[in-house]
This record gives C-alpha cells, structure tokens and sequence, in this order.
C-alpha cells in the first residue's frame, strides 16, 4: 500500500497505518468518527468526516489534557481486489493541536 499522506512519525504500509490509529485511539479513547459525506466508485472510496474525543492520552509529544477536541477530515482510498493500494488524506491537526493548547 501506497500512503501518500502519512501521518508525523507513521511507519510505511499497512502496519504503519494501524500503529497511527492505535496511537489516535490511545491519546483519544473514546475517539469517534462521524462520516459526513461519501462518494464511491469501482476502485475508489472518498470520505468527509469529523474527528471528535477526549485528549486522555499522549498524543505527538503533548502530555494529556482532558481537553475536547473536535475536526474536519478527508480520506480517498483506492482498492483493488478489495484491498486498500493507495491512499490520500488530510486531517486538520492544526485545529487539534489548537483545541489541547499545543499550537
């Protein structure tokens, strides 16, 4: 799998796309995803979502806050054979960072 948007300190490949999530659901335990918008095709999947949860964890260096955050994300993944080959995303971390007082 291709990660064209890797996340700071993501690993390559599949394996580095499930350590972000378990390094997302550490600083955040009760993370949730609410899709906002999707659109499909034969090889491709797009999501709008919004990110919301509870800073009780470490997260990019930042010691926990308790603090909420809440934030608007993008995700395109192409598949074939039913597995993810390429990805682009961007998530607004700027606005993260802001909300626990990091930025």
């Amino acid at each position: 799998m291709v990660d064209h948007d890797p996340a700071p300190d993501q690993g390559p490949g599949p394996d580095g796309f499930r350590h972000f999530f378990e390094t997302m659901t550490t600083a955040f335990p009760d993370l949730q995803v609410t899709v906002d918008h999707m659109v499909a095709d034969d090889e491709n999947v797009c999501i709008a979502y919004q990110i919301s949860g509870t800073h009780d964890g470490e997260f990019q260096g930042d010691a926990p806050t308790g603090k909420q955050i809440q934030a608007r994300a993008v995700q395109i993944g192409r598949f074939r054979d039913g597995q993810i080959v390429e990805r682009w995303g961007s998530t607004d971390l700027v606005t993260v960072l802001e909300q626990i007082g990091a930025a």
